[in-house]
């Protein structure tokens, strides 16, 4: 054979050796592609060997598993309503910014087991004070919407002397300070619980025992 006839020949083989090993490499790449496959399809049906999709995780972080979180506990020793008379009251004075002149003033309130149904006062230039509240006291203190902000805010309504009765606005955003006084229409004397008193009767009789 002569070079010429040679060369070809090696070329001729080259060629068949490199097309041989590039069909080898696409079947490889297929075969890895087919596996690939299988897997995603595994994990898609919820059936490979992690255990993925079958809801049975107990991490509390999840929301699932045998609910043993910490319980909540309701609170128990909340006060009951100082005062909770059936009470119909009228304004008889008005302190804010100084006592306001008699007759400046009018108004009334409206108490019931321990519920505020209704504080109303009209005053000079206008000006209302309106509050009415769903909620018992606890204590001597009710919470009721602030008329300007509409934020939750605190009074308190407590007992001076029998049939008389005072409300403290303590941070109202326009009438904070504010002390409105009422009176007893019925001359109704029982407005306080029995506990209230048993409690008074013997805060008094303990600081008798110390003394």
């Amino acid at each position: 054979m002569s070079k010429f006839q040679i060369r070809n020949f090696l070329r001729s083989l080259s060629l068949i050796v490199l097309s041989t090993l590039l069909m080898l490499s696409y079947q490889n790449c297929q075969g890895l592609n087919s596996v690939q496959l299988e897997s995603i399809n595994d994990l898609a049906n919820g059936s490979g060997g992690n255990g993925v999709g079958d809801g049975s995780s107990t991490d509390p972080s999840n929301g699932s598993g045998d609910g043993g979180g910490e319980e909540v506990v309701e609170p128990t020793n909340i006060p009951e309503p100082a005062i909770k008379g059936y009470l119909d009251l009228t304004v008889s004075n008005v302190f804010f910014k100084g006592p306001l002149k008699q007759g400046s003033f009018s108004g009334s309130a409206r108490t019931v087991d321990g519920v505020i149904e209704e504080i109303f006062v009209s005053l000079p230039n206008g000006d209302e004070i309106a509050i009415n509240t769903r909620d018992r006291m606890v204590g001597n203190v009710f919470q009721y919407e602030d008329s300007v902000t509409r934020d939750i805010r605190s009074g308190m309504l407590y007992e001076v002397k029998p049939g008389t009765y005072m409300v403290t606005l303590t941070n109202d955003t326009k009438f904070k300070g504010a002390r409105i006084e009422f009176t007893s229409e019925s001359g109704n004397q029982v407005a306080y619980s029995d506990e209230y008193y048993e409690s008074t009767q013997s805060w008094g009789m303990n600081n008798q025992n110390q003394n």
